[in-house]
């Protein structure tokens, strides 16, 4: 699940040129709703309950998000769990039905861990994986501030993503006409472009409801926008293999 957080880093955006910014934005959707899906698993009951959840058999389900002023494109992540590893594998496929990463996490004795990051390029045919520099995607300790970090070289040469999270408390929220108490998180996420010598960063705010994983996300950039993201529905592999195959005809 793919989600990349941390705090303000880098280049302004307000002083790039048109066509670094219209790297910057490509890059956030590569990059940041890639690793914005590593959330937490721990041992604290109370919060555990909010991640996406790992039942007794194995499962496969497609989370569907979309902007809610209709603003930007939507996006799906393709979920599939394994019980007996204790691991959780989320693809990242675009509104184009074009998968743009993958990622693994193991969730044990209280921790989640990136053990498996890849990235994907000229329509799926190129397997980019990354090094993992920083493995934390979350601790059982609510006080701590953790971090994930992975180095990779794509057709922007070397780059680094780096996340840092820290549980905020528990509100409740209203999503798609629905209220949810949910577990509350901020990310600060910074990106370095290592071979073009540049830097950026922003923040973001996420939103987990019990038994259901993330149902919101607010992103902020530092061209003062703010990106947001709902959870439209859950579909079961079949519906969602309906929906793609009905787009590519």
């Amino acid at each position: 699940r793919p989600s990349l957080p941390f705090g303000r880093h880098g280049v302004n955006a307000g002083t790039l040129s048109a066509s670094k910014r219209k790297k910057m934005k490509e890059m956030l959707q590569i990059v940041t709703i890639g690793l914005l899906i590593l959330l937490n698993s721990c041992s604290n009951k109370s919060l555990s309950n909010y991640y996406f959840p790992i039942n007794e058999k194995s499962e496969i389900k497609v989370y569907k998000f979309i902007d809610p002023k209709n603003i930007e494109p939507g996006f799906y992540w393709r979920t599939k769990t394994n019980p007996l590893k204790e691991t959780l594998i989320t693809e990242s496929i675009n509104s184009d039905f074009q998968l743009y990463n993958t990622f693994e996490e193991q969730i044990k004795n209280g921790k989640a861990q990136l053990i498996n990051y890849v990235e994907y390029e000229e329509n799926n045919s190129k397997e980019i994986i990354a090094a993992i520099k920083e493995h934390q995607v979350f601790d059982s300790d609510k006080s701590k501030t953790y971090s994930y970090k992975v180095e990779y070289k794509n057709k922007y040469g070397k780059m680094t993503s780096q996340k840092k999270r820290k549980f905020l408390g528990f509100e409740t929220i209203e999503v798609q006409g629905k209220k949810y108490k949910t577990a509350k998180f901020k990310d600060e996420y910074f990106i370095e472009l290592i071979d073009l010598k540049e830097k950026f960063g922003f923040d973001e705010i996420c939103y987990y409801a019990k038994g259901i994983g993330m149902i919101k996300s607010e992103r902020f950039i530092e061209t003062n926008e703010v990106i947001t993201k709902e959870l439209e529905k859950i579909l079961t592999d079949e519906e969602f293999n309906k929906i793609k195959n009905k787009a590519n005809r």
